[in-house]
């Protein structure tokens, strides 16, 4: 008898585009088209840039829960018009006051995950009441509007997402795919599985006919609060008090004196010398841009030849990225002093 040998995994290479898009007076930019519209209608309604970066935003909790929300963090990079340098709204990770190191044991593996960072018991810095940063995207967005915006309202900036989130998520074959793979985590808390997993299955588009649409919890009815109240109520209002509850109620630390000391910071945007050619400006602050321009600059002496890079080149290239990875996840974001938490 003849064993046969094992059939290996053959990849799949797909190769994807998008027809270009230009406008005269301003263009928005998202990965969902929908929140790309939601800005872009602000642009038509007389808001600039910044306003439009703000409703798209709002927009995206509803468009795409799995990459953006209420409850997350981020960086706004802005360049006016007739200027040569950019500023960064800065409204990045920051650990709540009474988070313990205790409270995240190692396994002693490391995670093989988006980040090959040391793995922690039960994964609670990944999911849980543990696992979340002070939320700083509604101060991030109050912050954009409030330094680059106009005087558009900013219920007016709410309204497209407020709509969206009241139609409800799109089940298509990417929502799916999303969910599908957040099932094992999403089931574990009862409103995660309830509003992502009903009747405990991921949600899936018929065979034939238009995707229905998955109901979002809560989210309309704030972000209606939001545009009623103002964005301060997510950090000193109803809906802080709200959050702090559910929070307490579930182990988690993040506390009112937390939420009402959130603050966005305008700042000046980081540039990386591109060979002299010009500026790159970034975020700076904990994203990747450190990470990048340690790259950029221990690869300046190593140039590509007339025939384009080399092995040599190559392997200098992964002696530079191992070494400027390894910083990002050993020291990047450490506090500044230990009795006041910075990005974390």
């Amino acid at each position: 008898m003849t064993v046969a040998a094992e059939v290996p995994y053959r990849t799949q290479n797909w190769t994807l585009g998008k027809p270009m898009a230009s406008g005269r007076n301003g263009v928005v930019v998202s990965q969902n088209r929908e929140a790309a519209e939601a800005g872009a209608a602000i642009l038509e309604a007389g808001g600039n840039a910044a306003d439009a970066a703000v409703a798209a935003c709002f927009a995206l909790a509803a468009v795409e829960p799995w990459n953006s929300g209420l409850g997350g963090i981020g960086f706004a990079v802005v360049l006016k018009a007739g200027e040569t340098k950019a500023k960064v709204v800065d409204f990045g990770p920051v650990a709540p006051r009474r988070a313990d190191p205790a409270s995240y044991p190692l396994t002693g593996a490391m995670k093989n995950d988006l980040f090959t960072w040391p793995e922690v018991v039960g994964d609670v810095n990944i999911h849980g009441p543990l696992s979340f940063v002070i939320p700083s995207s509604v101060a991030g967005y109050a912050k954009l509007k409030e330094s680059f915006g106009t005087a558009m309202p900013v219920a007016d900036l709410l309204a497209p997402a407020i709509t969206l989130a009241r139609r409800g998520l799109t089940q298509d074959w990417y929502t799916t795919l999303k969910i599908a793979s957040s099932a094992s985590v999403l089931r574990l808390y009862a409103e995660s599985a309830r509003i992502y997993l009903p009747g405990g299955l991921p949600p899936v588009p018929p065979y034939q006919g238009k995707p229905g649409f998955l109901a979002l919890g809560h989210l309309a009815s704030t972000l209606e609060r939001l545009a009623s109240a103002g964005l301060d109520d997510f950090y000193t209002g109803e809906i802080a008090g709200r959050l702090v509850a559910d929070i307490k109620a579930m182990g988690g630390v993040v506390d009112a004196q937390d939420l009402a000391g959130c603050r966005a910071i305008v700042r000046d945007a980081p540039t990386i010398d591109w060979r002299g050619t010009h500026l790159v400006h970034t975020a700076g602050g904990l994203t990747a841009a450190p990470t990048l321009e340690a790259v950029v600059e221990g690869m300046d002496a190593t140039r590509p030849g007339p025939e384009g890079p080399d092995a040599a080149w190559f392997a200098s290239l992964s002696r530079v990225m191992r070494e400027a990875y390894a910083s990002r996840l050993e020291g990047l974001g450490a506090a500044k002093a230990a009795t006041e938490p910075g990005d974390t």
